[in-house]
């Protein structure tokens, strides 16, 4: 199962036509963008700062994204498509880097899992990046022909042998199709042999999308709304399994992007089957189910998606903007995906808990049921039927948690939030915002204690969540303080830790520094003194362990003092003479 989170800006676009592509860099917190055809920069993800930015004169266009490479650490882009450019991020000026010329056409750059550069020629070949440089000035042997072109490109590891997966687009016959070649690669990652598999659909019905998989699956989806899954290697030994699946979202006017996440799932980004705005599918692959989608306000004319590296997010151009979209991809429930598959299928309105080694009847001692407990007839409703129907977490909490808020129903919270661990940012400050402000009422406020503690403990994503706590009153903010400072000091039972209560309390503040700054209240006062507290005993405790830290690292440099050899040839008596 998958969950789509609140996405961000990260920068506005030149043109969404001009995003020329987007990069890992050598960390997880940075992203290399080439934003226009002679511009890139290094954006940091979560302050959403350009750190680094470059630009060449206009006659040397970037062909395709830049890269960062741990050959020697340096970033590669491709130059009208015959010239490569390195240069390290203390560069000031790509036009006076050294410029590598190539006599065989390049269609992209892109590294190995391990971080080494590798070159995809237009013409079916590759190389490493060091050995097309030391060899540029040969013309490099073809493997396609000149009719087809590169849609895309991966290397994978099957059973340790490495293997170029080409994809490409014919549209020499009347029946459009997809070759995809396998070029299994030698030691030195040069094409050694290579097989083609040919992927024929009907007549007259165009190609929205394509990708290839680790697994060496082409996934292809048409206008149609068919979506086709097909191993490769399969297809060349002529077992020709495919599957099919409908899937009748995306508007057959705009061309669909595809972007493989895991082992299981792909992310899709088209037009809305309506024309009005834009859509984004997570497929699970294993199951052939919708986890999660989305819609958007825009579509660009050519959408495009980016996947990084061991990273949980994945960028797209949207009306004007790149933006980050985190994702969580978790275990599938079962009776969730039955569900979506025939609609028959639903969850239990109860959840029990077995005590076992008893020996008694479970069903007297042993069984602990956990109601739903909402006060409205109407969201006890609401909520089973959205269960029933097999609606995502997601999906369910955007439906459910709102009527709850305007009933301010504290107990049926409070058993929602037992069950969804997660729950999305905008959400957890809205519940966050109705807790604190019960605290105040003494007939709710051993509940709304209650809540506040489940909440707190609930995991959050910063960047996400430091816009809609700005939103929060200044009161309430205050009361939230109160509460983890009180935990903190041992005058509440709760089960938040000092590190997420710091966390929280830093979040707190950057969140409505200038009004808690300027604010004359004296409980505000009092608050802002005992967090100066925390803070300076938090700093003595770190302090103490960094002199220890010294003490111990002193230990380890002294030599234990060696035991004098003894002389077995004589010994000692004591006589007591008086």
């Amino acid at each position: 199962m998958a969950m789509l989170k609140p996405h961000f800006q990260l920068t506005p676009l030149i043109g969404a036509s001009n995003l020329v592509g987007v990069s890992s860099d050598e960390d997880n917190e940075h992203l290399v963008v080439t934003l226009g055809s002679n511009m890139v920069s290094v954006f940091h993800v979560y302050s959403q700062k350009a750190i680094r930015s470059w630009a060449t004169l206009k006659p040397n266009k970037f062909t395709a994204p830049v890269v960062f490479t741990s050959d020697d650490g340096s970033y590669c882009g491709v130059i009208n498509h015959k010239n490569i450019r390195k240069w390290t991020r203390e560069t000031s000026s790509l036009d006076t880097v050294k410029t590598y010329g190539f006599l065989t056409p390049i269609h992209r750059l892109f590294t190995l899992p391990d971080g080494r550069g590798f070159i995809q020629y237009s013409n079916g070949y590759s190389e490493l990046l060091q050995r097309g440089i030391e060899t540029r000035k040969e013309e490099k042997p073809s493997i396609l022909d000149e009719s087809l072109t590169i849609y895309k490109s991966r290397v994978v590891c099957i059973n340790g042998s490495w293997i170029n997966l080409i994809l490409c687009e014919c549209k020499k016959e009347e029946s459009l199709k997809l070759q995809a070649f396998c070029v299994r690669l030698s030691s030195d990652f040069c094409p050694e042999s290579h097989a083609v598999f040919t992927m024929r659909y009907k007549k007259g019905v165009p190609l929205l999308g394509a990708d290839v998989t680790d697994q060496v699956e082409i996934i292809a989806y048409w206008a149609d709304g068919k979506l086709l899954i097909q191993n490769a290697l399969l297809g060349i030994s002529g077992k020709k399994v495919v599957d099919i699946y409908k899937l009748n979202r995306f508007s057959p006017k705009v061309p669909v992007s595809i972007a493989v996440l895991d082992k299981r799932h792909v992310l899709m980004y088209g037009a809305d089957i309506s024309d009005e705005g834009g859509l984004v599918v997570m497929w699970d692959t294993k199951f052939g189910i919708a986890d999660a989608s989305r819609k958007l306000k825009s579509v660009p004319e050519t959408p495009s998606v980016y996947c990084l590296r061991d990273s949980s997010q994945v960028l797209l151009p949207v009306g004007g903007n790149l933006i980050v979209l985190p994702y969580e991809v978790k275990a599938s429930k079962l009776a969730a995906v039955f569900a979506k598959k025939s609609g028959d299928v639903s969850f239990a309105n109860s959840y029990s808990s077995l005590t076992w080694g008893s020996g008694e009847d479970p069903t007297e001692n042993g069984v602990k049921s956990y109601e739903i407990g909402f006060n409205s007839k109407e969201i006890r409703q609401l909520y089973h039927t959205l269960e029933k129907a097999g609606t995502s977490s997601e999906l369910l909490l955007e439906q459910v948690v709102p009527h709850l808020i305007k009933e301010e129903d504290i107990t049926g919270i409070i058993s929602l939030v037992d069950i969804h661990i997660k729950m999305p940012e905008r959400f957890l400050v809205s519940l966050l915002d109705l807790a604190a402000g019960k605290l105040d009422t003494h007939e709710e406020e051993l509940a709304a204690s209650n809540l506040l503690d489940k909440l707190l403990l609930m995991p959050f994503q910063e960047t996400v969540l430091i816009k809609p706590l700005r939103k929060v009153k200044l009161r309430e903010t205050v009361n939230i303080m109160e509460f983890i400072l009180s935990v903190l000091k041992g005058d509440r039972e709760s089960n938040l830790n000092s590190e997420t209560a710091a966390i929280w309390l830093c979040i707190l503040l950057d969140a409505h520094f200038t009004q808690l700054a300027i604010c004359q209240d004296e409980k505000v006062k009092r608050i802002l003194n005992e967090v100066n507290e925390f803070v300076d005993a938090e700093v003595c405790t770190l302090e103490s362990l960094r002199k220890a830290e010294t003490i111990l690292e002193t230990l380890k440099t002294v030599r234990p003092k060696q035991e004098q050899p003894r002389n077995h040839f004589y010994t000692l008596e004591v006589v007591q003479l008086y």
